[in-house]
């Protein structure tokens, strides 16, 4: 499934959102002004590892590297789905928090996301990772994890992909759409658990599971205090 427009009409402008993709579009143009040498080295340096971590849990340059991870990607089709993502469901669940809350909220799932992907990577491979961990995958896995739980019955059109990449578009409510996203991610991070497919594998699939776990606890919480808002009266076909 291929989310691609939310039949919902937001009240207010998701000023954080298009931070967060500017400043994601914005890293990404330096990385490809990076003599292709570099890198790797570069972007090693820049961004978090799980030896990190676990080495350097206290020290300020970690968390720096953790929150610079945030924002780098791997390559455009990386970017263009994390970006799709954010886009789609990014603003609903701003409006709900407000975009200074929502910041907060974005940095914390990728916080949690990171931790989750080291805690597993290290257990199955009872070692530290050297392998640099970029994205705003486990951030946006967060949204995607609140918003399932403000919006479950709002409509998302999605489109089915067939043989040739393209095929027929549906209105599916979103529990639907991303619960299936989330058990597509269950299956995989179980995969990931025979030490060999985590050695060949470069998606951290615990980082999407950790980050989606996270953002669903807090908008649990966050709901017993701010009721999420009346669905019926928000969608716009």
């Amino acid at each position: 499934m291929l989310p691609y427009k939310l039949l919902r009409q937001n009240d207010v402008r998701p000023y954080a959102t298009y931070a967060i993709l500017a400043m994601c579009i914005g890293f990404f143009f330096w990385e490809l002004s990076i003599p292709r040498g570099q890198f790797a080295r570069t972007l090693t340096d820049v961004s978090i590892t799980g030896c990190q971590i676990t080495g350097q849990f206290f020290a300020p340059k970690t968390w720096v590297d953790t929150l610079r991870s945030m924002f780098l990607h791997g390559g455009f089709a990386h970017l263009f789905g994390n970006m799709l993502y954010l886009l789609i469901f990014g603003p609903a669940v701003e409006e709900y928090f407000g975009w200074k809350k929502f910041m907060g909220f974005y940095i914390l799932a990728g916080i949690a996301a990171a931790l989750s992907h080291v805690f597993v990577s290290s257990t199955v491979m009872q070692a530290c990772s050297t392998v640099p961990l970029v994205g705003a995958s486990g951030a946006i896995a967060g949204i995607l994890g609140g918003f399932i739980l403000l919006y479950p019955g709002t409509k998302v059109r999605t489109m089915i992909p067939l043989f040739r990449g393209f095929g027929p578009m549906y209105d599916m409510p979103a529990i639907v759409v991303l619960g299936f996203w989330f058990v597509l991610q269950m299956i995989s991070g179980m995969q990931v658990l025979d030490p060999q497919n985590l050695i060949v594998n470069r998606v951290a699939f615990w980082a999407h599971i950790g980050g989606f776990i996270f953002g669903a606890i807090t908008i649990f919480i966050a709901t017993t205090f701010v009721p999420a808002p009346d669905q019926n009266l928000t969608h716009d076909e």
